[in-house]
């Protein structure tokens, strides 16, 4: 415990200094390019500009397509529509769900709309401490959903027993809402499943349950047999080919998730974990409608506006 509080406090300012980086490295490449550009100007004029023309015309176009996901900058996503408009005694059989997720402390930035359920995909802490939980819970409570339904996520380590022998304890601390882990919960007779596990090697800070692709396999088989009659299937990572694409463009989703949300075909899968790739993608195959609720961008400001959707009963 000793171990992970440290390495915590050392990755205090992980957000700036990932910021700071990126700068250097792109201050680095603009300046060998701009060495080659001149050295290019100086013997090929006509290159030279086309070549000025081809970069800053691909810079452009990268903020215009991935902008907003990687620094909430540029054109918001397309966003599919998913409520239903009822009016009189048929309002009463919609049930509307508020999905947020990687909110990493910054959750008083955000404006939460109303709703019947609001869904939290994980990584509400940025470093996992118990203050950071207590402070999550008192903003939670006082939100006006009649119910909240949380998740852990690879950053909230107190809540992993694998890790901190304070795991109970911090469960508890979460009075203000319900924490799935392996758990079904009924909402006026909508199923949902949650669960913190996730595809992950390392143990400590950032890597809370944490499972090797065996293991994820063995969990959600064990888990959601075929037989599974769930509506919403709630966790933190993504599935594999469904908004699971990191900012090098590998995707890093679980396939063990994806075959299950095949073989159950729940209505909707809810995660975040990849910051990046906000948004909402149906998969094909099963017809599930995955939401990537990631409310933090890939540099850890709330700037993702929650995801709605309902649920008629």
């Amino acid at each position: 415990k000793k171990t992970v509080k440290a390495l915590a406090k050392t990755l205090k300012h992980a957000g700036v200094t990932l910021g700071l980086l990126l700068i250097i490295f792109a201050s680095i490449i603009w300046a060998v390019y701009l060495s080659a550009l001149y050295f290019l100007y100086q013997y090929l004029p006509v290159l030279s500009q086309v070549a000025l023309g081809v970069c800053v015309g691909g810079q452009l176009y990268w903020f215009y397509r991935f902008g907003y996901g990687h620094f909430g900058v540029g054109p918001k996503p397309l966003l599919p529509d998913l409520t239903i408009n009822e009016t009189g005694s048929e309002a009463s059989k919609v049930v509307r769900f508020v999905c947020i997720s990687d909110t990493h402390g910054d959750h008083d930035r955000m404006e939460i709309p109303t709703g019947d359920v609001l869904i939290h995909a994980g990584d509400f802490t940025r470093f996992g401490s118990i203050e950071e939980i207590k402070s999550f819970n008192t903003w939670l409570s006082k939100l006006p959903h009649k119910k909240k339904i949380i998740c852990a996520g690879n950053h909230d380590i107190e809540l992993d027993p694998d890790i901190s022998a304070d795991a109970q304890k911090a469960e508890e601390l979460l009075d203000g809402c319900v924490y799935l882990n392996g758990k079904i919960i009924d909402v006026q007779g909508v199923k949902i499943y949650g669960s913190p596990m996730q595809l992950g090697f390392s143990k400590g800070v950032a890597h809370a349950f944490g499972r090797s692709p065996d293991q994820m396999k063995e969990h959600w088989e064990s888990q959601l047999p075929a037989d599974s009659k769930i509506d919403i299937i709630l966790t933190h990572a993504p599935p594999h080919g469904i908004l699971d694409r990191v900012f090098t463009s590998k995707r890093v989703g679980d396939k063990h998730l994806l075959g299950t949300l095949r073989r159950i075909r729940p209505k909707f899968c809810i995660f975040g974990h990849i910051h990046e790739s906000y948004g909402v993608q149906a998969d094909s195959k099963s017809g599930c409608i995955c939401i990537n609720a990631s409310s933090c961008t890939m540099l850890g400001a709330a700037r993702h506006p929650p995801i709605v959707f309902d649920i008629k009963i």
